[in-house]
């Protein structure tokens, strides 16, 4: 986040939002840039199941999405509560480009392609296109970097996809 000086970062699913907190604290340490995050809370209980797994909510009765952001970060963060579909691409038309792009939330084949095609279309030329802990539930990353003729990063150990927009 350091060396790139996103003016604008915008990622999809939220929860504690402790990846978040370390991104706000590069922005913060630049003195410059914005961090939108869209998160359909404990929307895991619903979706889960559709890739075969135990429904589970993330965020705890008494919590509020984006806990784990220090209260001192908060002025660069811009949380909007709802369904991806409908905010993202609204979001992206109003800020015109955007420095990166993160997606976690649903991990599904058609959320993934969608989330990456509508960032894609507003991330700069490089620009980073990154997928959390998921790229390996089934094969949106692999078939979107192919697509747009991209060469991705895969961090294995992490779950996690990189592709820079040239």
């Amino acid at each position: 986040m350091r060396i790139l000086k996103p003016t604008y970062v915008v990622e999809t699913g939220v929860a504690a939002d402790v990846s978040s907190a370390y991104l706000l604290m590069g922005l913060e340490m630049n003195n410059k840039g914005e961090s939108f995050s869209i998160d359909l809370p404990n929307y895991e209980l619903e979706y889960f199941p559709k890739l075969g797994l135990k429904p589970v909510s993330i965020i705890p009765k008494e919590k509020n999405v984006g806990f784990a952001i220090p209260t001192w970060l908060k002025h660069r963060w811009h949380p909007m509560l709802g369904n991806s579909r409908e905010i993202l691409p609204k979001l992206l038309n109003e800020l015109k480009t955007i420095d990166k792009f993160l997606h976690n939330s649903e991990h599904t084949y058609d959320n993934m392609i969608f989330e990456y095609h509508v960032a894609w279309n507003h991330l700069k030329s490089g620009g980073l296109l990154l997928s959390d802990d998921n790229i390996f539930m089934n094969r949106a990353f692999e078939d979107f970097a192919k697509e747009v003729k991209a060469r991705p990063i895969l961090l294995y150990f992490a779950g996690w996809g990189v592709i820079v927009k040239q």
